[in-house]
């Protein structure tokens, strides 16, 4: 069966290889890769191997087509000034297969749909948001845990981890809004590894800013301003989705000192820095004391590493995670999973889903049977 073209570039992109890099390692001329790539011609066999290795991607991937399709109708894309085109490419073609697997999922799974309230655009961000909070039932009470709260009314949500591939990059996170069979959907990507849980839920709530006020924008077709305006509603409406008016303000009164802001941070799990920026924006500071804060916080280096950072529980996505247990625990085996995807033009190697998926390392290792089967001893 020959290679297809398209599914051959996406490989080599997840891979995180541009197209010179990888006719360099084959030993290639970058045009004649770039046929393989445009169906014009295809690569002899030991060529073919070395494809397959290096790119380590399996023969079923290339030859088979996405039974699967959605229509991209936005993406909010914060990284894209400073990551280069390669960069940018490999996290859309990431995004890409989380959606194609989330629909792989839907075939045999009922999961939560999308549920966002229909709020009048006159509105203010800060009504908005309180709107929100309501519809969603969440009153004004801490969120421990944003993530459960995004996938519990249908935004999907996935963590990809740059800086263990060739690219070694960084993202801020982003959101990408597609219809797939008449349904809109939103899925928001952010970086998975070992850093504050508060700028997480912060960027998370960022995200979310841009779902409820941005979803009717073309946000590739503004201008570097317009987006800039977008960005600074979407850290708006965090603010005060995180941090609802009045409770804060009603916190904030006991508030003396920098220190005071961790015992905040540690009720609301949102950085200091992120409650100096509310409390001036509310008025509930004023100006020179905001900047004797961010002196005294910039003295003790807290722009790079907070109280608590290390001590606040990161949590991760868990809809698929649970969404294939539920699978594996009814019957469903790893063997057969592999099969479907291969079938369905995703027969990608199950550390890469993984990955993509953020499941924790090894996850279908403990579903595997072919795995030693063993037993408890019966007692005499």
């Amino acid at each position: 069966m020959k290679i297809i073209g398209e599914k051959l570039k996406t490989a080599r992109i997840l891979a995180g290889y541009t197209l010179s890099e990888l006719a360099d390692v084959l030993g290639i001329t970058k045009q004649a890769l770039s046929q393989y790539e445009n169906n014009d011609t295809e690569p002899k066999f030991d060529i073919y191997l070395k494809l397959l290795k290096t790119l380590q991607c399996k023969n079923e991937f290339l030859t088979t087509p996405y039974t699967f399709s959605f229509e991209t109708q936005n993406t909010f894309f914060r990284a894209s000034a400073a990551a280069d085109a390669i960069e940018k490419r490999n996290q859309e073609v990431k995004t890409d297969l989380v959606l194609y697997l989330y629909e792989f999922l839907c075939e045999y799974l009922e999961l939560p749909k999308l549920n966002l309230p229909d709020l009048d655009n006159d509105l203010s961000i800060e009504e908005k948001s309180n709107q929100l909070r309501n519809y969603w039932k969440i009153s004004n009470k801490p969120i421990k845990n944003i993530i459960n709260v995004l996938e519990h009314n249908g935004i999907i949500v996935s963590s990809f981890n740059p800086l263990y591939g060739r690219l070694n990059y960084k993202i801020d996170g982003y959101t990408q809004q597609v219809r797939i069979k008449n349904n809109k959907l939103f899925c928001v990507i952010v970086e998975d590894y070992k850093e504050s849980w508060a700028r997480k839920n912060f960027s998370l709530a960022h995200e979310l800013g841009h779902i409820i006020l941005h979803n009717s924008y073309n946000y590739s077709e503004l201008s570097k301003s317009e987006q800039n305006q977008l960005e600074n509603e979407a850290n708006l409406f965090a603010s005060a989705f995180l941090l609802p008016k009045d409770e804060f303000i009603e916190d904030m009164k006991s508030v003396r000192s920098l220190n005071d802001f961790v015992r905040l941070k540690q009720k609301w799990f949102v950085s200091i820095g992120a409650m100096l920026i509310r409390a001036k924006q509310l008025g509930i500071i004023t100006n020179d004391e905001y900047l004797k804060y961010i002196k005294n916080y910039s003295y003790h280096r807290y722009r790079k590493n907070e109280p608590l950072d290390n001590v606040i529980q990161i949590y991760k996505p868990s809809l698929f995670k649970f969404s294939l247990e539920m699978l594996f625990e009814n019957g469903y085996t790893v063997e057969e999973l592999e099969q479907d995807l291969s079938e369905r033009g995703l027969g990608l190697p199950l550390n890469q889903i993984e990955e993509l998926l953020c499941l924790d390392e090894g996850f279908f290792d403990k579903y595997n049977n072919k795995r030693p089967i063993i037993r408890f001893k019966k007692e005499n």
